[in-house]
């Protein structure tokens, strides 16, 4: 526990409106429970701006520093059992009430406990500073010992987005590049146009601005596949991949793509995915969200995303006009498990066709890669599937 010149010290470095109880009798009447966890859902109407952040971290110190009971700290878990699809929102969502906090306490859980408070005191430096938004992985690098590993930081990061019910981005965290993006577009004020193999998605999104001539925008799983397509022209459409289960900032952009066009402009969203349970989860994550950021989906999921293919009809297709048919398998154990329990899941009902074609997968036991459409050439294919889908 801090010594009484170390609090005096921070509280006269802390925010005026957050001050210490004047008298020992005080501070047992204000301190002597453990901090109350904050709200644990984001609220739109609810500006959450940095200062109301940085007073929320000097909150925490503050009351550690001056309380008489055992050391606590109140997090909400990202990841809870009780996220729900919300058939009204098309999205998977996590519900205030039930949203039970995980209490880290000092000395019984020594080792998280100096993490979490490590990471706060980074936070709040980066914040004050007003430095350029920081990575988790830079944030692993300061202490590498203590963390021991790079998923400690990614998960305690996220979980402390949660407790805070403030996404990510406004902690002073922003993913490294590992998206990637072509087409007509201009984000953060780089053009997205430029030939080469498209370019890699800025961790801190910015401004987004999409081309007149641009319809529609297609998410592609694999970067390889991605490459193809991104090469010549542009205009009609844009390209993303997130080069397998895509990252926060990924699928932020292609919600802001999906919200360009308004009214009688709205942008249609397409995925290219492999046919096997993975591709479809992949799918799932742009359409509906996550459980590991049901906090944040409201302004992540795209509803309007639509699975253009691979599906069963294209390796039909393929089959039919003769030849060696590449990229087909048959199901793993591992791939039919998956696809069991992804069956059972809540928000399969609102894409009866998705749970059609992984019934075709295990009936048939077979899965299907992209390059399976190699034959006709990737992009042409696609190009003749969007065009067909719009009805032109």
């Amino acid at each position: 526990m801090a010594s009484s010149s170390d609090r005096e010290e921070y509280t006269a470095r802390a925010s005026p409106s957050l001050k210490r109880p004047r008298s020992p009798s005080d501070a047992e009447t204000t301190t002597s429970a453990a901090p109350r966890p904050l709200p644990t859902l984001y609220n739109d109407s609810q500006a959450r701006t940095r200062v109301s952040i940085i007073q929320q971290i000097e909150a925490i110190f503050i009351s550690l520093s001056v309380s008489t009971a055992p050391l606590q700290l109140s997090l909400t878990p990202r990841r809870h059992t009780s996220s729900t699809f919300d058939p009204s929102t098309s999205t998977i969502r996590r519900p205030l009430s039930t949203a039970a906090p995980a209490v880290v306490s000092f000395p019984r859980n020594t080792w998280r406990f100096a993490c979490i408070l490590k990471i706060l005191d980074l936070l709040h430096e980066s914040l004050v500073s007003g430095r350029r938004p920081t990575t988790k992985r830079d944030l692993f690098y300061k202490h590498p010992t203590l963390f021991r590993t790079q998923r400690v930081v990614d998960g305690l990061i996220d979980d402390i987005a949660a407790t805070f019910s403030v996404p990510r981005d406004a902690l002073g965290v922003v993913a490294s590049a590992k998206g990637m993006a072509y087409g007509d577009v201009v984000i953060g004020g780089r053009c997205f146009l430029a030939d080469g193999g498209g370019v890699l998605v800025p961790g801190e999104v910015g401004d987004v601005v999409v081309g007149e001539e641009v319809e529609w925008v297609l998410v592609v799983e694999k970067e390889a596949v991605f490459r193809s397509l991104a090469c010549g022209g542009g205009r009609k459409g844009v390209v993303v991949t997130g080069k397998g289960y895509p990252d926060v900032t990924t699928r932020e952009v292609v919600r802001l793509f999906a919200e360009a066009g308004k009214g009688a402009r709205r942008l249609d969203v397409f995925a290219l995915v492999d046919m096997d349970p993975y591709g479809v989860e992949i799918l799932a994550t742009y359409r509906f969200g996550s459980v590991a950021m049901a906090w944040e989906n409201h302004r992540l999921a795209v509803e309007r995303a639509e699975w253009l293919g691979v599906k069963s009809g294209d390796l039909v297709e393929a089959v039919a006009r003769g030849g060696q048919v590449e990229g087909v398998a048959r199901l793993t154990a591992r791939d039919r498990k998956k696809a069991v329990g992804m069956l059972g899941k809540t928000w399969m009902q609102a894409v009866p066709e998705w749970r059609s074609e992984l019934q075709k997968m295990l009936f048939l036991n077979i899965k299907a890669e992209i390059e399976m459409v190699s034959g006709v050439g990737v992009k042409e294919w696609v190009e003749g599937k969007i065009t067909a889908r719009m009805g032109g």
